[in-house]
């Protein structure tokens, strides 16, 4: 009987891939390049201005322009872990284009930042952005490549997916900080940070091998989920204070139900014995703990305008 060849995967398709912009990913994203406008409009109307629009758009694509990069260096830990064999296979497709690529896309948000400082007369967009991709640079590359440095590895995407997202975009309308906003902006990060500790406990065989030293890679998933249910209680912490200040106690406790979910979850996982599946699978992850994520972001994302 014949076998029939795998199709051939298109540079559409490997572009695609790489960016990750899979189910529930790209709604991710837009949430989080959205974070910080609520909080700082004064209502729907203010989402419309020009200063705005550039920001998200400078954020969404900064957000994404990450994905290439480290898909293109980590070709060969990622082609370890199954999950991952489609984005190692993608990757390795588009070859230095995925860096010309990310490139691309990141000089393209600076760019964009830059308009809305010079413009707009908004300068904390533009260094906002900056540090951010300096932070995904950082990362991604040798010698310093936080990625396989220990906890400095959830600590910058939680920087990198959290807080620094919401600080662009609310910097695109307001220059004052209350505390309670910066509260907010900080507990998003840790809530982030939990959240890539969580994301990386499938990928913790393929990190050892090749030697990058994540948190579940040197100490063990038990451990990592340990530290996932400890910083996932200090985030709802601050957010619950954050917007209870804000908009008041009932939709503080909203906000916390709703990102209590995916911790609930590593808890419940910690709860397991020794040996009976502690680990998430990332299928597991990406269609059910994903879906609860994305869920919560779009909840922060809509909370200002629902109180409001």
């Amino acid at each position: 009987m014949a076998v029939l060849a795998a199709e051939p995967l298109s540079r559409r398709r490997a572009l695609i891939r790489v960016h990750r912009l899979e189910y529930p990913f790209p709604v991710a994203y837009l949430c989080h390049a959205l974070w910080g406008v609520g909080y700082a409009a004064a209502g729907a109307a203010g989402l419309l201005s020009a200063p705005v629009l550039l920001t998200v758009a400078a954020n969404l694509i900064a957000l994404i322009a990450q994905n290439p990069l480290n898909a293109a260096l980590d070709i060969r830990s990622d082609a370890l872990t199954p999950a991952k064999r489609g984005v190692s296979a993608a990757a390795a497709r588009l070859g230095g284009a995925g860096l010309l690529c990310a490139g691309a896309e990141m000089g393209t948000a600076l760019a964009l930042g830059a308009v809305v400082a010079v413009r707009y007369d908004r300068p904390v967009v533009a260094l906002a952005l900056a540090a951010r991709i300096g932070l995904d640079l950082l990362y991604n590359l040798e010698p310093v490549r936080l990625k396989r440095r220990g906890y400095a590895n959830p600590v910058a995407l939680g920087l990198c997916f959290g807080t620094l997202p919401c600080v662009v975009s609310y910097a695109a309308l307001r220059d004052d900080w209350p505390p309670a906003v910066r509260g907010l902006f900080l507990g998003i990060g840790v809530l982030m940070t939990g959240r890539a500790l969580y994301w990386a406990l499938p990928d913790r065989a393929a990190d050892a091998a090749s030697g990058d030293r994540t948190p579940a890679a040197t100490h063990g998933t038990r451990h990592a989920l340990r530290v996932v249910c400890g910083t996932s209680a200090a985030a709802i912490t601050l957010i619950t204070w954050a917007v209870a200040e804000l908009y008041g106690p009932l939709w503080a406790l909203a906000a916390a139900a709703v990102c209590a979910v995916l911790p609930a979850d590593a808890l419940r996982r910690l709860g397991r014995p020794h040996g009976a599946g502690a680990a998430p699978t990332a299928d597991s992850l990406r269609v059910h703990a994903m879906t609860w994520a994305v869920l919560a972001d779009a909840v922060l994302v809509a909370l200002p305008f629902m109180a409001g």
